[in-house]
C-alpha cells in the first residue's frame, strides 16, 4: 500500500487489526494441540523398550526379536504425522480465511 501511495483510512486499518487476530488465534490453537498432543505422541519414541517383545494372543513365549517395534513405530508414526497434517491445516487455514475473509491480496 505505501508503496502505492494508497493511505491507509481508519476501517483499513480495524480490517488488519482483525485479520492479524484471525491469523494469530489460529496459530495459537494449531500452537496449544500440537503441543498436547507432542509430549505423547514423541515421548513414545523415547520410552520404546526393544528389550521387550510382546506375545502372540495366549502364546506362552515371546515373538521374534524385532516383530513389536515394526507395527508400534509405524503405528506411532503415521498417528505422529497425521496430527502435524490436520495442526498445520488448522494454522493455513486461519492464515487463509483472514484473508479471504478480510478481502486482503497478499503483495507480491
Amino acid at each position: 500500500m505505501e508503496k502505492n501511495n494508497i493511505a491507509m483510512t481508519q476501517i483499513m486499518g480495524y480490517k488488519f487489526l482483525a485479520l492479524g487476530f484471525i491469523i494469530g488465534i489460529g496459530a495459537w490453537i494449531s500452537g496449544l494441540a500440537l503441543g498436547d498432543s507432542c509430549a505423547e505422541l514423541l515421548g513414545f519414541f523415547d520410552n520404546y523398550n526393544t528389550k521387550q517383545e510382546g506375545t502372540a494372543n495366549g502364546a506362552s513365549s515371546a515373538d521374534a526379536d524385532g516383530t513389536s517395534i515394526t507395527y508400534d513405530l509405524t503405528y506411532h508414526l503415521v498417528t505422529t504425522m497425521y496430527t502435524y497434517f490436520v495442526v498445520s491445516a488448522i494454522a493455513v487455514g486461519g492464515y487463509i480465511f483472514g484473508f479471504v475473509f478480510l478481502g486482503q491480496e497478499e503483495e507480491q
